[in-house]
């Protein structure tokens, strides 16, 4: 079956792909590339409500035709409310000792992430060329890096929600972190 990646409403005219991809070179979060091998659609979630009322999107990129050119990714051992049922403090609590946990968060932790050029040739963004982006940072007044006026395509140079081995990528970062360099 053919999968139609899903567009925001929002984000299908040209203004708006534009104004979407000014704000992600800005976040530096696109690169040029000279290949575009696919597409990448994108629609937002609500990622919270801050305490002043205001809603806070997360940006999803649909790649759901994208992953079925990948193989599936490994197994990721992540952790969850569950990983508790499975812990005997039997022995502990009676020696004295008290449970304490603590989480954290690495805010857009994936966008933090540059892929390799190869992985942002799948990760295309349609409907907006690197000039046309020029032209419109420039506009406004821009004053960091330009794309190529010359470049063939756009595409996310970070890791995409969305990407099947997002966060298998995203955990061996954090492994790595954690424990040194993974063998």
């Amino acid at each position: 079956f053919e999968i139609t990646p899903y567009n925001d409403p929002l984000l299908r005219t040209r203004k708006r792909r534009l104004e979407l991809a000014v704000r992600l070179w800005k976040a530096r979060m696109l690169r040029c590339v000279s290949v575009c091998k696919a597409g990448a659609a994108f629609f937002c979630v609500v990622k919270k409500v801050d305490e002043t009322g205001k809603v806070v999107l997360r940006l999803i990129t649909d790649l759901r035709k994208v992953n079925s050119a990948f193989k599936p990714p490994p197994w990721v051992p992540l952790s969850g409310p569950g990983a508790l049922c499975g812990m005997d403090l039997g022995e502990p609590t009676k020696s004295g000792w008290k449970l304490a946990g603590a989480s954290g968060d690495a805010p857009d932790f994936y966008y933090t992430l540059s892929v390799p050029e190869w992985v942002s040739t799948f990760l295309c963004v349609d409907g907006v060329t690197p000039a046309e982006l020029r032209e419109a940072l420039l506009a406004e007044g821009y004053k960091g890096p330009l794309p190529d006026a010359d470049a063939k395509f756009l595409a996310l140079g970070v890791l995409a929600m969305g990407w099947s081995w997002a966060v298998w990528c995203a955990q061996m970062v954090i492994l790595s972190v954690l424990l040194g360099p993974l063998k």
